[in-house]
């Protein structure tokens, strides 16, 4: 059975690679201009912020978690060579 895929050629390289097997482009065209909304930067720099957050926080508590599961393995190994 033969495949309906085009296989681009090689010698041009990615530039062949122009769409998909419905023949739509495989990523849509992005504008180069954001018009429409002149909050959205300081929307983008907010989540930026409360991910960054986010991050640390879940951070500092993995940190305290195996901090706290270390301790617990370390007197549970000294508790076995004591007995």
């Amino acid at each position: 059975m033969q495949s309906e895929y085009a296989i681009p050629s090689t010698d041009v390289g990615l530039s062949a690679i122009s769409g998909g097997a419905t023949g739509n482009p495989l990523s849509p065209d992005m504008p180069t201009e954001r018009g429409g909304d002149p909050d959205a930067d300081e929307r983008w720099r907010k989540w930026g912020v409360r991910g960054a957050k986010v991050d640390r926080d879940t951070a500092r508590m993995m940190s305290g978690g195996f901090v706290a599961l270390f301790v617990a393995l370390l007197a549970w190994l000294v508790f076995q060579l004591l007995s």
